[in-house]
């Protein structure tokens, strides 16, 4: 497991990321990426895409540790619950999207693999 720091003034603590990431969530995070990029994708679909490509990438956290947000978080229910202000929300989707993409990329340094 990776711990993270948040860099989120409103949600000190720290959040522990799978690592290596499961392959079936690489995958999962693989095919988002590919048809949310497809020009010829409608607005309403591209939301849609993009709305499972979070839910992927929050998928990747295996525990949270931030004040207010603790046990199994989804992204679900960060976005049912209201628990977080919408701002907050953008800050953290944002701060763990960077942090799995940045193993999600570690992971294909290797130019053999």
């Amino acid at each position: 497991m990776k711990i993270i720091t948040s860099t989120i003034k409103t949600l000190p603590g720290t959040v522990g990321l799978y690592d290596p990431i499961p392959m079936d969530r690489i995958y999962l995070i693989e095919e988002l990426l590919f048809d949310r990029n497809k020009k010829d994708v409608p607005p309403a679909k591209r939301a849609e895409l993009h709305a499972e490509f979070f839910k992927a990438v929050f998928s990747c956290v295996e525990e949270w540790k931030l004040e207010g947000l603790t046990g199994a978080v989804t992204f679900d229910d960060l976005r049912a619950g209201a628990q977080l202000k919408r701002k907050v929300l953008g800050e953290l989707e944002g701060w763990i999207t960077t942090e799995v993409m940045a193993l999600y990329y570690g992971d294909t340094s290797d130019p053999n693999a």
